[in-house]
């Protein structure tokens, strides 16, 4: 039983190394306006986690002025995913966006003001688990 327990929790920590690793190697030179140890398992954000774009070049890594910058897991639903406008209509079937901590996909045209989830336009998905590394302030 002794080593039932300890073995699992090896495993655990094993697991959970490499986002540990991952966080605890990002540092931001503000010098430079850089972040260093970024990688292509990593997306950012610079407008507070509404949009997100993969990292996947050192091209990509230059944040000047003051820009505030989050660096999270790479989930590609989250960056192919829009946050839900009220103002916007959505003419493509299967658009995906994003709504109270859900991806929502539209089953036809959406008028402006039809949020998802009041009406049967919408088909709600998966909730919304985003798994933030840093936050950097240049």
């Amino acid at each position: 039983m002794h080593f039932k327990k300890h073995t699992l929790a090896l495993l655990m920590a094993l697991a959970c190394t490499p986002f540990t690793a991952s966080a605890g190697t990002l540092a931001a030179n503000d010098q430079t306006n850089t972040i260093s140890g970024l990688d292509t398992s990593q997306m950012l954000s610079k407008d507070n986690g509404n949009t997100w774009m993969a990292y996947s070049s050192a091209n990509q890594n230059n944040f000047p002025g003051n820009v505030v910058v989050m660096v999270a897991v790479k989930d590609d639903k989250v960056i192919n995913s829009q946050p839900y406008d009220p103002s916007m209509s959505y003419s493509e079937t299967g658009t995906v966006v994003r709504y109270n901590g859900y991806y929502w996909s539209s089953k036809w045209w959406v008028n402006p003001g039809e949020a998802p989830g009041s009406n049967s336009v919408w088909e709600k998905g998966a909730k919304v688990e985003i798994t933030t590394l840093a936050t950097f302030t240049f």
